[in-house]
C-alpha cells in the first residue's frame, strides 16, 4: 500500500500540472508504445518489418500529379491489398 501511494504522488502532481496548463506537449518514443502493446515500425514485429517501409517520395508524386496521387491514396484505403 505504501509503495502504491508513493507511485501515485508524482502521477497526481503531473496530472495537476497538466490540468492547470494552457498547453501540454508530450515527447514520447517507441519505448512507451512498445510497453503499451503498440508495435514499433522497425522492430522484430514492426509495421514496416512486416508490411514493408513506405516510399519516401510521396510528396514529389503528389506535386507531379495531385489527381493521380489522390486516386491512388483513396484506392489504397478502399483495397490496401491491391
Amino acid at each position: 500500500m505504501t509503495m502504491e501511494i508513493k507511485k501515485q504522488e508524482p502521477i497526481s502532481a503531473a496530472a495537476k500540472i497538466i490540468v492547470q496548463s494552457r498547453y501540454t506537449i508530450a515527447l514520447i518514443g517507441a519505448g512507451l508504445s512498445v510497453g503499451s502493446g503498440i508495435p514499433t515500425f522497425r522492430g522484430t514485429n514492426g509495421l514496416w518489418t512486416n508490411l514493408g517501409e513506405p516510399a519516401n517520395n510521396g510528396y514529389e508524386h503528389f506535386l507531379a500529379d495531385p489527381k493521380a496521387w489522390w486516386d491512388q491514396n483513396l484506392n489504397d484505403q478502399i483495397d490496401p491489398e491491391r
